[in-house]
């Protein structure tokens, strides 16, 4: 009920409403308001709380003055479980008006409930809502992946739930992007838009409607101005979304907007302040302009919020490698059974050249659609890395050969959009290398190119760029990996995925090491040559 209310009241203009990500955590009744208060860096709060009895319900609200601990407004709602909902646009508009907020007509309509009449509906909504939230917060798919049938449920439950129709669209939406879990990309996609679109037929100023269809144009599509004009849309019918104002942030940095990213990420912070998602956003942000100490301090925060942000842990890695080559602290830094954190800790193994150590680790970690897909390659691509690395070449040969098939069944998984289709292309090509077939990974790297640079995404592009470097060095091309390299450290957005100092530290330009254009290279970032560099041979 609390989070409802607050939505409500969100979508009052004139009022400056902190998003339930950063309430939710106080409780009904916290002992010391004036500390809340200051925490969220508000004047008033409302507090209260719902008690059940049988079919009946008691909804207690009261709007209290921070500072003083004054009860400016209290009310009693008694209701029955089959009207409950509902109060939350009653309680918004009081408050509205203790608050001597002005309500315009468009947000008096909005206060209207925009759940459905069928309890077993709603009930079915909040429960997908929960695990929605929880794979936010670290891009987990099986969490997504529990949250859709729930909201599958509740629609056929009451087909005209329009909020049920728009949060099933985003969340389908955000799987599609970061490789379904196993599922059909295409089929997500194609459902998102469709329940986006009957979102907005059913509920024309719904704001989570138009985000929805926002994020069709962004994830489905990779359309970022389309996405970019959805979001501007929705932050006119509610200036405080801070929904909008992240998806805002994330198509900025796309478009190389890394300084109105960073202003957007900070106005929804400043909304949502507990928000560790949102505190993640922003030093990802920081971290692709190479701003790596803001970085660090956003990553602390995001942990201070929620120690099990295991993005947070990830990136707070990258970091402290990428600003110094410090693999030590990096490796601390990703310690941790989670997935994500383990193939962090394989990668920084491999900078150390404990090859074997990184086998063992990676060897252990389940062969499924949640932990490997497209944005990671397959896991017997990274293990064929590795024994190619200890020069086990038929060993490695073996696993190329069957990583291949399975980074080409990968291209279902981009989407039809440009940017995840360069990844594959990418991964294609290395198993390709891989098996000898030179020409052809050529081919490939050649189309994972061009396809960075027709999007112009300064978020992923930079990176694949490197990528594609590496590629090309490990094809003996070190006249076409040199100056893509170097194209790639120029490139605004590299910083989040790469750094100078990985030129010493990298065994993917061992091959091209010793040429006069990589030396030049080393020559040029001199400044940035880590304290430690590992020898070539691997130690373990």
């Amino acid at each position: 009920m609390q989070d409802l209310i607050l939505t409500k009241l969100a979508d009052i203009g004139d009022l400056k409403v902190i998003a339930r990500t950063s309430t939710q955590g106080y409780g009904s009744h916290p002992q010391n308001l004036a500390q809340v208060g200051q925490q969220l860096g508000v004047a008033t709060l409302l507090e209260g709380s719902v008690q059940k009895a049988g079919n009946e319900v008691l909804v207690n609200v009261q709007l209290i003055d921070a500072k003083t601990d004054a009860h400016i407004w209290a009310q009693s709602y008694q209701r029955t479980l089959d009207n409950v909902f509902g109060v939350e646009g009653e309680v918004a508009t009081k408050v509205a008006t203790a608050l001597n907020a002005k309500l315009s007509p468009q947000a008096a309509a909005q206060l209207a409930t925009n759940l459905s009449g069928n309890h077993d509906a709603n009930d079915l909504y909040l429960r997908a809502e929960y695990f929605a939230d929880r794979g936010h917060i670290n891009s987990d798919t099986a969490q997504w992946k529990q949250a859709l049938p729930l909201y599958r449920q509740a629609v056929g439950l009451a087909p005209d739930f329009a909020l049920a129709r728009a949060r099933l669209s985003y969340v389908e939406s955000e799987l599609a992007w970061f490789g379904g879990g196993g599922e059909d990309v295409a089929q997500l996609n194609a459902d998102a838009r469709t329940q986006a679109g009957q979102a907005l037929k059913l509920a024309p100023g719904l704001p989570e409607a138009q985000l929805a269809l926002g994020y069709c144009d962004y994830y489905g599509k990779g359309d970022y101005a389309a996405a970019l004009r959805a979001f501007s849309a929705v932050l006119k019918l509610r200036p405080n979304d801070t929904d909008a104002l992240a998806a805002q942030g994330y198509v900025q940095r796309r478009q190389g907007n890394f300084d109105a990213s960073v202003d957007s990420f900070k106005q929804s912070l400043a909304l949502d302040p507990r928000n560790t998602s949102l505190a993640f956003e922003l030093g990802s942000t920081y971290m692709m302009t190479s701003r790596y100490t803001e970085a660090e301090a956003a990553f602390h925060h995001a942990l201070a919020l929620d120690p099990a942000n295991v993005r947070a842990k990830y990136l707070l890695s990258q970091t402290l490698l990428l600003a110094n080559g410090d693999v030590p602290a990096a490796l601390a830094a990703a310690a941790g059974d989670d997935s994500q954190l383990r193939q962090q800790q394989v990668a920084l193994l491999t900078l150390q050249r404990k090859y074997h150590a990184a086998l063992t680790l990676l060897d252990g970690i389940p062969d499924t659609p949640d932990n490997f897909n497209y944005t990671t390659s397959p896991k017997a691509l990274q293990q064929a890395n590795l024994y190619w690395l200890l020069g086990d070449a038929a060993r490695a040969r073996t696993l190329y050969e069957r990583a291949l098939p399975e980074a080409r069944a990968q291209m279902a998984a981009a989407g039809g959009v440009k940017i995840n289709e360069a990844l594959v292309w990418g991964n294609i090509a290395d198993a390709e290398v891989g098996v000898g077939q030179t020409r052809e990974a050529l081919a490939a790297i050649a189309k994972s190119q061009a396809l960075v640079d027709a999007t112009h995404d300064q978020s992923y592009g930079p990176q694949e760029m490197e990528w594609n470097a590496g590629l090309y060095a490990s094809a003996d091309r070190g006249n076409l990996a040199v100056p893509l390299l170097a194209r790639a450290l120029g490139s605004p957005g590299i910083g989040f995925n790469y750094s100078p100092v990985l030129l010493w530290l990298d065994p993917a330009w061992d091959p091209i090491r010793k040429t006069a254009a990589f030396q030049a290279l080393l020559k040029k970032y001199a400044k940035d040559k880590p304290a430690v560099i590992y020898p070539a041979a691997p130690t373990s």
